[in-house]
């Protein structure tokens, strides 16, 4: 982020859009620099096509009038936010690790809240049925 409150960044892993009650909303990464990258979630489904753009051509994009919650550590693009195309060279790449993103379940809490995963498990034992309760966060 420069001192104008301005953001650029490679946009990863893209979710589709959710729906959560009456709000749509989409999450992924940022990648601010070679080695730093910071969660977003998005609570425009109009700008979720220029994310998307950004994403498939590996192109920067510039943030402006976004917002960032401290307590979930995650950028919030909302209909105030202006996404444009960077056109200026950056001294990083697109990171290729950050293309698909691996969770595991010790790293389960660095997730947006109410941003969907799948899991992928090995039964190891079955017994018999068992409830497993799960609770969603909301971002306030």
């Amino acid at each position: 982020m420069d001192q104008d409150g301005e953001l650029i960044a490679y946009v990863h892993n893209l979710s589709h859009v959710h729906k959560s009650g009456k709000v749509s909303y989409t999450t992924c990464q940022l990648q601010t620099s070679s080695t730093a990258t910071v969660k977003a979630i998005c609570f425009s489904p109009d700008k979720a096509k220029p994310l998307k753009s950004a994403m498939e051509t590996k192109s920067p994009i510039k943030l402006r009038k976004y917002q960032f919650n401290e307590r979930f550590n995650t950028i919030v693009v909302n209909k105030n936010t202006v996404i444009q195309n960077y056109t200026k060279s950056l001294d990083f790449k697109p990171s290729e690790t950050l293309q698909t993103q691996l969770i595991t379940i010790n790293s389960i809490n660095s997730i947006s809240p109410q941003q969907l995963v799948s899991v992928k498990a090995k039964v190891t034992q079955l017994t018999g049925p068992k409830t497993h309760r799960t609770e969603k966060a909301t971002l306030q």
